[in-house]
């Protein structure tokens, strides 16, 4: 049996045929597919494995049509972010060196140049070294790192935790 992608833009079927003998009839065959990657956004995409006739001596395999798979390839493409932090300590008594850090880039490439503010999620406990980042078209791939440096509140209220937040993007 014969298999191919109804749309090659989307899928590639890798395993262009399955066969089947007296010794394997009863054990299953995998044909193998695989999502293409394209630069649209244009949300998850299906395309049919198409089976076709089967070439075969006994007629009554050879007349009968297998039924198609219906296959979905995920889209990738949509804007988003890539978030990771080094969990550190930013110490009151802020030694240089002592930040923690957040990282943030683009999951692909902007139309124009986006903006992204930045937070510190308790400002009396740490503050962010800047208040805002933006990509373009030349860096959406490279990370862009945000330091959060503690800050010497004058309570005894032991270790607490900051988060750098991201606030909604700009472009």
């Amino acid at each position: 049996i014969s298999a191919r992608s109804s749309d090659v833009s989307e899928g590639r079927v890798d395993t262009s045929a399955v066969f089947f003998t007296t010794t394997n009839w009863m054990t299953p065959q995998q044909i193998k597919v695989t999502g293409l990657n394209d630069v649209f956004i244009d949300g998850n995409q299906q395309f049919t494995v198409i089976l076709d006739n089967p070439v075969s001596n006994d007629a009554s395999y050879a007349a009968l049509n297998p039924p198609d798979v219906v296959v979905t390839n995920t889209d990738d493409d949509v804007a988003g972010f890539v978030v990771t932090s080094w969990d550190a300590e930013a110490s009151e008594y802020y030694v240089h060196g002592n930040a923690a850090e957040a990282k943030i880039r683009l999951t692909k490439p902007p139309a124009g140049d986006v903006t992204i503010p930045v937070y510190s999620s308790d400002t009396g406990e740490g503050v962010v070294a800047v208040s805002s980042l933006t990509f373009t078209k030349a860096n959406w791939d490279q990370y862009q790192t945000v330091f959060v440096q503690g800050l010497d509140d004058e309570f005894f209220d032991g270790n607490q935790q900051i988060s750098v937040v991201f606030g909604p993007a700009s472009s």
